[in-house]
């Protein structure tokens, strides 16, 4: 484990939560360093690895990653940005316990969590919205509805 002594939160909510929103707005004001486990995934898949292949298939059912591979990819984020970062907002990570425990252990504490809570009607309408233009595989009805069903409830 590398020695990272920023600032990392997580900002955690269902899809079309206002995650990436709000990181937006704190990169800007802050300089911290967004890493979207969602992008993180996209990307590997856009590299047309054997391990994008893999992704491409779980991300169209909307099922989970394996933690093992969302930690790597994270870690290997945060380490070729902590040189000119002033803090990292990891979104969308951990989804359970287990996951964050993992993350700590790995990678290091985490200082803040934030989460944003949304009616399931409002990030159905958000997504559909995002959807117009995302161009992203699992931007339809089907995979939407089934990610917010799978969101984490209080």
């Amino acid at each position: 484990m590398c020695e990272i002594t920023l600032p990392t939160v997580w900002i955690l909510g269902g899809p079309g939560s206002g995650k990436g929103t709000l990181c937006d707005k704190i990169v800007a004001k802050y300089g911290f360093t967004h890493i979207s486990t969602g992008d993180l995934l996209r990307d590997e898949v856009n590299t047309g690895s054997e391990r994008g292949q893999e992704l491409v298939k779980i991300m169209k059912e909307g099922a989970l990653v394996p933690t093992s591979v969302v930690m790597e990819l994270l870690n290997e984020k945060i380490k070729s940005k902590v040189a000119t970062s002033k803090g990292f907002l990891i979104d969308g990570y951990p989804r359970e316990k287990k996951q964050g425990e993992e993350f700590e252990t790995a990678i290091k504490p985490v200082d803040m969590v934030l989460y944003l809570e949304s009616k399931d009607e409002t990030m159905v309408e958000r997504l559909l919205k995002r959807a117009e233009t995302s161009g992203r595989s699992d931007d339809n009805m089907e995979t939407i509805k089934k990610t917010v069903a799978d969101v984490p409830r209080q």
